[in-house]
């Protein structure tokens, strides 16, 4: 019986520059590559300004997208990190954006 091949995706949000889509091989991280032994993960670029159908076809994602980028600017304005999260989380309610999600889970 067939299967069908898994599609490996990791989402990127970190600060470091990176393109909007890239693909990781395991074999790279091997100190001797052996054939026969490789995996790929497809990396897709989520921080603000990236990917913006993917975001657009997963608005849970878009929320969560737009929660860090308020969570990094609060920090950027000097604010510490328990304080930025907070007014994230605030922002978002406000805004209504993962709304139910952060009253029930948000603190």
């Amino acid at each position: 019986m067939k299967i069908p091949a898994p599609d490996h995706y990791v989402f990127y949000n970190g600060l470091a520059t990176a393109p909007e889509r890239l693909e990781l091989h395991l074999s790279d991280a091997f100190c001797v590559p052996r054939e026969g032994c490789e995996w790929t993960a497809h990396v897709l670029n989520i921080n603000q300004g990236f990917d913006k159908e993917l975001l657009d076809a997963c608005p849970p994602l878009k929320g969560y997208v737009s929660l860090i980028g308020y969570i990094r600017g609060y920090q950027r304005e000097g604010r510490g990190l328990s304080d930025a999260v907070d007014r994230g989380i605030d922002r978002c309610i406000r805004e209504g954006v993962l709304k139910g999600y952060l009253l029930r889970k948000g603190r």
